[in-house]
Formats: structure tokens, sequence, C-alpha cells
């Protein structure tokens, strides 16, 4: 199975179901339409990088308000 989080959730989910023809048509429909395992993996790394970010930027603000309660304390 592909990494690709909605090639995965597609599989998973309709394609046990699905004859094999309609699963060939519809992986052909994402494909064309640039929705492939190299674009899931993007989004995966895109995401996780923007999670970090923000987690950085969460300890950073909490760095702050815990040194500003120290210093007033």
């Amino acid at each position: 199975m592909p990494s690709c989080l909605l090639i995965a959730f597609v599989h998973f989910f309709w394609c046990r179901t699905l004859d094999y023809a309609l699963q060939d048509a519809f992986k052909e429909f994402l494909e064309v339409r640039g929705i492939n395992v190299e674009l899931g993996n993007f989004l995966i790394r895109h995401l996780h990088n923007k999670e970090q970010k923000q987690y950085v930027k969460w300890l950073h603000s909490l760095d702050s308000i815990i040194k500003k309660g120290l210093e007033s304390g």
C-alpha cells in the first residue's frame, strides 16, 4: 500500500468493496489530476514541518509566559 494518506484512505475504505475495473478507473482519475503518492508524500512532509514550527512557536510562548511569571513573583 502506498504511503500517501489519501490513497491509503481510499484503498482501505473504498477499494476493498469496489471491483478491480472501478479501482483502476478511480486511480487513473486521481492521477490525471495530480493526486498521487508523490503529492501525498509532499503533503505529509509539509504538514509535519508546519506542525513542528507551530510547536516551537508554542514552546517559545510558554517560555516567555513562565519567565514573566517568575520575574513578577
